[in-house]
């Protein structure tokens, strides 16, 4: 397309192909499913009376009654009526005008899908905080060979995983600690090892990304399952039968004694209790986006996301399991619609957890846009934190809702 530009303004006349095939290209940028640079046709047509040209998107056309030259079939909707074209024939009003309800079509089309699917729905717009991101995916697995943990596209194991949980801890920059695989499945004693790497060679902020193969859980001690949730990845030590499967991505936090939690975790079942002939409904996994600049996730998710996540109180007890939210801080970029942003849950501002997000709940602070509205001693006195904290949570629910 840079070429054809380059011809126009050294004065070579651009036939009217020659805008079809700049046309097409600029196309084949936008939407690289449907154009690739170079592939159009022109017929010219032979018939008497209005004799249109066809431009067809799309390679493989075939001839059809009356000199229609179409990808397959004239009725597929992909082909787009234009003058009677020649070779040699200049640019004129008419192609300009033509073009650019092609443009306009193509502009309608567009803003249809966005009436359809919303506008700017999950719209991810990170800017500069994409700078130096990286992505980390679990991919657990029963007996299929294609499982794994990686870090950017690449293994962070020493080889296949093997029976039971393997996994890796990555320090904040990103560099690899440690790496291992417990056959939790056989061994009580593996189990146990699990549980004391995870206490011992962790530290406040280091990464745990790990997954599941074949079967896992026969032998995951008490201490194991503890561990495991005390890193993020609660939900592994929830499985009920032999082959259920998981995969996590969980954060060391600075107690592991006091919490029990699921940062980005998946648990899937298998289709029957036992070990003969069971088979994972559908194998598991967890991703997140992480930013080595900030030293945290921006984004994240897991397929049938767990539940759970409370904080151990003196005397034993714990607040009750709700879904674990990745918080939005203002600025992140998620850009919804400001009605659609005001039905979310309280629990994606930063330091609003479940517990807290259930008390505002019950004193009737349901969504973000109440929360927004409401005076700070109200929301001070339901969520039992200072006023200053709770004129922190408003603010930033004002700040996230005006976009």
């Amino acid at each position: 397309m840079a070429q054809n530009f380059a011809n126009l303004a050294g004065r070579r006349r651009l036939t009217n192909p020659g805008v079809l095939e700049m046309l097409n290209n600029s196309f084949a940028t936008i939407r690289p499913d449907l154009f690739q640079p170079g592939d159009f046709t022109i017929n010219p047509g032979f018939r008497p009376g209005f004799d249109p040209g066809i431009f067809t998107p799309g390679a493989g056309g075939v001839a059809t009654p009356g000199g229609v030259l179409a990808p397959g079939d004239a009725s597929n909707g992909n082909q787009t009526l234009l003058p009677r074209v020649r070779p040699g024939d200049v640019i004129t009003a008419d192609m300009i005008n033509l073009v650019l309800e092609m443009l306009e079509t193509l502009s309608a089309g567009l803003a249809g899908q966005a009436a359809m699917f919303g506008p700017d729905v999950a719209a991810l717009r990170l800017g500069n905080l994409a700078e130096d991101t990286h992505t980390l995916l679990a991919l657990g697995t029963g007996f299929e060979a294609n499982g794994g943990i990686f870090l950017d596209g690449q293994s962070l194991l020493a080889g296949q995983p093997t029976r039971g949980i393997n996994l890796a801890i990555l320090d904040p920059e990103l560099k690899l600690k440690y790496r291992r695989a417990y056959d939790t499945f056989a061994f009580s004693a593996q189990a146990e090892l699990l549980a004391s790497d995870l206490q011992q060679r962790t530290d406040q902020y280091d990464i745990v990304i790990g997954m599941s193969s074949d079967a896992f859980a026969s032998q995951l001690t008490e201490g194991a399952r503890a561990a495991l949730a005390s890193v993020g990845a609660e939900a592994l030590g929830q499985t009920t039968q032999a082959r259920d499967a998981g995969a996590f991505i969980g954060v060391v936090p600075n107690s592991q004694t006091r919490v029990s939690f699921n940062y980005l975790a998946s648990m899937l079942p298998a289709d029957q209790p036992g070990t003969t002939g069971a088979r994972l409904a559908a194998q598991p996994f967890a991703w997140g986006f992480y930013s080595r600049t900030m030293q945290r996730f921006l984004l994240g998710g897991a397929s049938g996301a767990a539940e759970g996540g409370r904080t151990t109180q003196p005397g034993g007890g714990g607040a009750q399991p709700g879904g674990v939210v990745v918080p939005l801080d203002p600025g992140f970029g998620l850009t919804l619609p400001p009605d659609v942003l005001g039905t979310q849950s309280v629990s994606i501002i930063r330091g609003i957890g479940g517990r807290r997000a259930n008390a505002l709940q019950q004193a009737g602070v349901t969504n973000l846009a109440l929360l927004a509205e409401a005076q700070p001693e109200v929301i001070a006195a339901a969520a039992g934190v200072s006023a200053a904290s709770a004129s922190t949570w408003i603010g930033q629910a004002q700040t996230l809702l005006r976009g």
